[in-house]
């Protein structure tokens, strides 16, 4: 899958044959910005879906350096606030079974965990001092085998905060905000 910006569906329990109930997690839609080439959240349509990025960590640096003057607007006034989430990409099956009816479920989205750095690398990349341009100068000199090394990361963006999110702008944020937080958070997390 491309590092791109992806509509996360919601989880749905359906009714399946031998009163079977089945959970259908939906697919990931590719996000597509407004006419003001923002992308969206919203009341209506796919702007009420969280967004997500996934790659490793230097794709997802390259990513968000190479886009980094979109912006994500959250245009509902109630709930103005942008939370970001990072944890390990854990691909699950689209659908899954849950027998007999009378079984509880206990939980259906996994919880996000703290930022987990992917590859030697990133952890190169992420040290180097100064401008985000360095950072991309960085990430230039590295093999497309060396920026697809390492562990897979899920970048979730939601205006609903959820475990172990963080408060990362109101009503508008730009890709570099996601990349600074990101570092940041590396920074802080690291050994």
């Amino acid at each position: 899958m491309p590092v791109n910006l992806w509509r996360v569906p919601s989880a749905v329990v359906k009714e399946g044959s031998y009163h079977s109930v089945i959970v259908d997690r939906g697919e990931l839609r590719k996000a597509i910005a407004s006419s003001n080439g923002n992308y969206l959240f919203s009341e209506v349509g796919a702007g009420i879906q969280s967004l997500v990025l996934i790659g490793t960590s230097t794709q997802l640096v390259e990513y968000l350096l190479n886009n980094k003057h979109r912006l994500i607007e959250n245009r509902i006034d109630e709930l103005p606030e942008i939370h970001i989430g990072i944890s390990p990409y854990i691909p699950q099956d689209r659908f899954a079974g849950l027998f007999p009816i009378g079984d509880s479920i206990t939980e259906v989205v996994t919880q996000l965990t703290n930022f987990i750095p992917g590859g030697g690398a990133w952890r190169d990349i992420a040290s180097i001092p100064g401008t985000l341009w360095g950072l991309k100068a960085g990430i230039d000199k590295l093999s497309e085998s060396q920026k697809q090394a390492g562990t897979l990361l899920y970048i979730k963006l939601s205006y609903l905060p959820e475990d172990k999110m963080t408060l990362l702008g109101r009503k508008t944020i730009s890709f570099d905000q996601i990349l600074n937080a990101l570092q940041a958070q590396y920074l802080k997390e690291r050994p």
